[in-house]
């Protein structure tokens, strides 16, 4: 639960008045042009600026508000009575404006928001942070409804070509909101803009750890790794060995780039090195048959397809291509096992298939190491 300050006015021993150790006097405090109205009973004090508004609009939708105002004032003022004993609260003007704005709006303001602009979709990132924060259920529930169809309807454009600082404030309400489908397609999105240059790949991994999201940054550093060449190299002088030069990644997320480098290469060879998989039998096949011809065959179609993959020579740490090159070897080379049951070939596609989903499911141990639990 969110709490309000609640404290009234604090006398020091020369008499000044002060609430909460904030001088509210002085050319640094304003009131809002728009949302100091003179017949408000409630004033409220927000960082430089002063509001006054009506206390049963604050009071609406169970908000934290309510619970307050019914607090037994006690011996002190009224908090909120005047400028002198306002409500402070910690946040930002904008957004408390925001949010004024949409508990005054009429019917049909709220009834088909526009967000048009990167203004309005601030707007309601602002209504959507102190909803939450002060538990206006109903106005949380409509200014994120409202944020998600912008964004998931337009998010080949919208997502892409907003500001960075946009972006990341639309990352962070979809996760504090706990947005799930929002927050899956800003992630991806995010790995897009990676891609094209236009956020950085240390910034993008300082949201996966800030946010914890460990399939997201396990999937960055794989791209990452998949991206380097020989322009991200250079040569210590008067060696033989080379260091990857990349100002954007701070040393912790360097440590993790080699140790996922490390690990995924320890896979593959893992992959390679090991005995023969058992071939499974599909429906079809008999005990007899699946012994004498598929389990046969089966060996050398297998080190032929694991041959044919090492002599393309692809990137080592590349193993997602590596096994959807293995897939394809192993399909190409089932019309030459004439003996072996095409069904039970065909099924060893399904277990490479098997390889790469549990790798994609567990790319980010490659990275991050295992998770807490």
């Amino acid at each position: 639960m969110t709490t309000i300050s609640t404290q009234g006015p604090t006398t020091h021993n020369d008499g000044d008045e002060e609430m909460n150790t904030i001088q509210l006097t002085g050319s640094s405090c304003i009131r809002d042009t728009t949302y100091y109205k003179e017949e408000g009973d409630c004033t409220i004090f927000v960082k430089t600026t002063l509001f006054k508004i009506h206390r049963f609009i604050l009071a609406r939708d169970g908000s934290t508000f309510e619970g307050m105002f019914a607090l037994p004032p006690g011996n002190c003022p009224t908090q909120g009575s005047s400028d002198d004993n306002p409500v402070v609260l910690h946040d930002e003007p904008d957004d408390f404006r925001a949010m004024c704005w949409a508990l005054y709006a009429l019917p049909m303001d709220i009834s088909t928001p526009q967000l048009s602009t990167e203004s309005d979709v601030s707007k309601f990132l602002g209504i959507s942070r102190l909803a939450n924060k002060y538990h206006f259920a109903s106005f949380e529930k409509w200014s994120t409804s409202a944020l998600s169809q912008k964004c998931t309807a337009e998010a080949t454009s919208f997502l892409l070509s907003c500001s960075r600082d946009m972006f990341v404030q639309i990352f962070d309400v979809a996760v504090l909101c706990r947005l799930s489908r929002l927050t899956a397609t800003i992630a991806n999105i995010c790995i897009r803009r990676t891609k094209i240059g236009d956020l950085g790949i240390g910034q993008a991994l300082l949201l996966g750890e800030k946010h914890g999201l460990r399939d997201l940054q396990g999937k960055l550093y794989y791209n990452h790794l998949l991206a380097m060449d020989a322009h991200d190299t250079k040569p210590i002088p008067n060696g033989t060995a080379y260091i990857y030069d990349n100002s954007t990644l701070n040393p912790t997320q360097m440590l993790r780039l080699y140790a996922g480098y490390w690990s995924l290469s320890q896979y593959w060879q893992n992959i390679c090195n090991m005995p023969t998989p058992q071939l499974p039998m599909v429906n079809g096949c008999t005990n007899t048959f699946h012994s004498e011809y598929c389990d046969t065959e089966w060996p050398d179609m297998w080190e032929g397809a694991i041959s044919s993959v090492h002599e393309r020579r692809l990137f080592g740490v590349n193993v997602t291509g590596n096994l959807d090159l293995l897939k394809i070897d192993l399909a190409l080379q089932q019309p030459r096992k004439q003996n072996a049951s095409a069904s039970c070939l065909a099924a060893a596609g399904e277990f490479v298939s098997a390889l790469k989903r549990d790798l994609e499911k567990t790319l980010p141990e490659h990275f991050l190491g295992a998770e807490n639990t």
